[in-house]
């Protein structure tokens, strides 16, 4: 069977979502395998990458007019069935306001670097990051979508029985200039790691707070949280006391904490910043 185009949707003036008959083999789309043109201007598409499956295509363009395109190329599905395109969509001039995530990370033991893979098309240009413990470390884009941040050099591997945390805040923007929405990971070089549980809440008064960020120092910043249902939570590799330090609009408190123990922040009326924590 080969693979058909059932739909095409202009989902803002630089996105248009095409969805097929089954899953498409996206390792296959080349530069000239969709095409949308007016009859007399081809509309360049900038990239082509699934959406919230392999079946459905978004392709990045540049800003449309708000004119008919005929859409037309060729796909292969998975088990490398050709299939012809032939559609049309009427571009739109919304503009693109959603905000990108990170779908495909790295997370926990036996990796030496962090690979993100984002929602959509990324501006490669502008981005910034933070990894606790501090660590010489470079970002190198593979594509407009995925990402890898590792050490800057031989000299800076990730030393075993360190957990490193990767830190990201409105510093990433997809190419409508959209920030993505926060996030933070870890991962740790070692290859057997059986980390003691270290959490707490965090109270203004009697109320638990919702929304903040944990930074968890012993001499220096080593990792980094967000609270979940008012409560903070890392793995730690002893049950010495460790300093946390929370802030959350306007808010700030600290406190020793140890693994294994019931540990209360209470927060009052304070403006800080994460990096004046941090550094």
């Amino acid at each position: 069977m080969k693979p058909k185009l059932t739909k095409v949707k202009a989902l803002n003036n630089r996105q248009v979502q095409l969805t097929f008959s089954e899953e498409i083999d996206t390792l296959a789309l080349g530069d000239s395998s969709i095409v949308f043109t007016t009859g007399t201007d081809t509309l360049t598409i900038i990239a082509a990458y699934p959406s919230l499956s392999a079946a459905e295509i978004i392709c990045l363009s540049e800003p449309h007019a708000p004119v008919k395109y005929m859409v037309s190329g060729f796909v292969y599905d998975t088990a490398q069935n050709k299939g012809l395109i032939s559609s049309s969509f009427t571009g739109s001039v919304l503009p693109d306001t959603l905000a990108p995530w990170i779908a495909i990370y790295s997370i926990g033991k036996s990796k030496q670097a962090f690979t993100l893979q984002f929602s959509e098309a990324m501006d490669t240009s502008t981005y910034d990051f933070t990894v606790l413990p501090e660590q010489n470390m470079s970002l190198d884009w593979q594509g407009l979508r995925t990402c890898r941040i590792g050490p800057a050099s031989k000299e800076d591997i990730l030393d075993h029985g360190f957990t490193y945390y990767l830190h990201i805040d409105g510093t990433f923007f997809d190419v409508s200039g959209n920030p993505v929405t926060p996030f933070i990971t870890h991962i740790t070089p070692d290859t057997v790691y059986a980390p003691f549980l270290l959490k707490g809440e965090v109270r203004i008064n009697d109320t638990l707070v919702m929304q903040g960020t944990a930074v968890l120092k012993r001499s220096r910043a080593i990792g980094i949280a967000f609270l979940e249902n008012g409560a903070f939570s890392f793995g730690v590799r002893d049950q010495e006391p460790y300093t946390v330090e929370v802030i959350s609009n306007g808010y700030y408190g600290h406190a020793d904490v140890w693994a294994d123990s019931i540990n209360l922040v209470v927060m009052t009326p304070e403006e800080k910043s994460l990096d004046s924590i941090i550094h």
